[in-house]
């Protein structure tokens, strides 16, 4: 009877231990928020973390707000002075904190707010950024303080300027950042003729087109984050689409290269990445990182994708993340994690925790000297695959959804290989190649 009572105590006490680490992966911020969270902005002059939505909510045990609330490391408050600005996305510049609702205005953190600037036309600015004294706002507008200046401008200090007089169409640009000490911007825009979409680098004198960019009828950058020398761009895109990556890609300067798989199908999104203790953390709705089962939120360490024991049965999606006082902070639409209450904001606390992490090393794009070729293409049923330069190790197909319906690994690799896709529906497909080193290119097919 006492071994018996001995091995249920140590049972129940492993399963209670268990839950407890595991639960404690994630921990509340106050008592969270009433409504869904947006946008953080981490004020570093105050000390403080800003969380801003377009609704009126509760943060903690604050009275109702509409615009932000302020965090200061152990509770939410109100910003009376804020509270008639709305949906207020911001930035530290200088002395003072830009933010904007409609128009762009300055607060010094007190009690006095000055307008900056007012957009013409468009939803306005969606975006800061700060880079060597200078000021951007990016969105969607086509002038700024009455002067011209098509979804992006600089300010520095005094006075605002375009970047150059190019018009961009769709629905504007949702991210700015500089890598190698260029301007880089994603979005849904497109130039006219279409030569440049969704991504684009400034060299000083044109707007450039990453590679073939980011295509396809419903696909969007939402964010972008420079990691291991490399700029990564999350969003609303994948291979099938002819695309370099899942819902995320990386950039080295001259080709894309995919990241561990991306996110698994078609309807994956990114919303936002944030660098984190020398790793690379991207939130979004997905329910799968380069095979491993993490819905929502997963790390890259340049090399594997890694679970980071979030689960939450009633949450939709991830929108925000920002590090505060060295600390990973989130902010989405969910009630509960891993069964504890945290209403739409926690706090990462998982620094011994270990995730499941995928054995999928990041791939690279076919060298654009090593030609890929499928012929004949339309075809009744049989592709042939032909390789120029390198040699074809395995083959995948996917249809239009993003979903494998045919995958051959060829044991010993070849310069040609065929699909036989006799049987299948007709229509378009799309096909994944990986070559002898492992790099990947991807070609659209039609089945007759």
């Amino acid at each position: 009877m006492n071994k018996i009572k001995i091995l249920i105590a140590v049972v129940g006490c492993t399963l209670l231990c268990n839950h407890y680490a595991f639960s404690q992966v994630w921990v509340s911020v106050d008592s969270g928020w009433s409504a869904p969270l947006i946008y953080f902005n981490v004020d570093t002059l105050h000390n403080k973390l800003y969380g801003t939505n377009g609704y009126i909510f509760t943060a903690g045990g604050s009275s109702p707000s509409r615009g932000c609330a302020q965090y200061d490391g152990v509770k939410w408050d109100t910003i009376p002075v804020l509270n008639n600005y709305g949906s207020a996305l911001g930035i530290q510049y200088g002395n003072k904190f830009i933010f904007r609702q409609g128009s762009l205005f300055s607060w010094d953190g007190g009690t006095q707010v000055d307008t900056l600037a007012k957009f013409s036309l468009g939803g306005g600015a969606s975006g800061l950024m700060t880079h060597n004294g200078i000021l951007y706002a990016y969105g969607e507008f086509d002038s700024i303080n009455g002067i011209e200046a098509h979804d992006i401008a600089k300010w520095d200090g005094t006075t605002w300027s375009a970047i150059d007089t190019t018009k961009w169409y769709s629905s504007g640009i949702y991210c700015a950042t500089f890598y190698n000490n260029e301007l880089y911007i994603g979005g849904g825009m497109t130039n006219f003729g279409n030569t440049i979409s969704q991504v684009a680098k400034w060299d000083g004198v044109h707007w450039i087109q990453l590679g073939n960019g980011v295509r396809g009828g419903f696909t969007d950058v939402y964010c972008c984050e420079v990691y291991n020398n490399e700029l990564y761009f999350g969003g609303w895109f994948d291979f099938a689409g002819g695309n370099p990556g899942n819902a995320i890609a990386r950039w080295n300067g001259t080709q894309w290269n995919d990241v561990g798989g991306g996110m698994a199908h078609t309807n994956s999104v990114i919303y936002d990445l944030q660098v984190f203790n020398n790793e690379l953390f991207a939130c979004g709705g997905f329910l799968e990182a380069g095979g491993i089962t993490d819905s929502l939120i997963g790390k890259w360490d340049g090399s594997n994708w890694c679970s980071v024991g979030f689960n939450s049965e009633a949450a939709s999606s991830l929108r925000v993340m920002a590090v505060y006082n060295n600390e990973l902070y989130i902010g989405g639409s969910f009630i509960t994690i891993n069964g504890d209450t945290m209403h739409n904001v926690a706090k990462w606390n998982g620094g011994n925790y270990v995730g499941n992490c995928g054995s999928t090393a990041g791939v690279n794009e076919i060298d654009p000297q090593e030609e890929i070729s499928i012929y004949p293409n339309p075809s009744n049923g049989l592709f042939t695959i032909s390789a120029t330069g390198t040699k074809i190790k395995e083959v995948r197909v996917m249809d239009v959804m993003g979903r494998i319906v045919n995958s051959e690994q060829l044991i010993v690799n070849s310069t040609s290989a065929t699909i036989d896709m006799s049987g299948f529906a007709k229509g378009v497909y799309f096909v994944r190649i990986e070559d002898e080193k492992k790099n990947t290119v991807n070609r659209k097919i039609v089945l007759q």
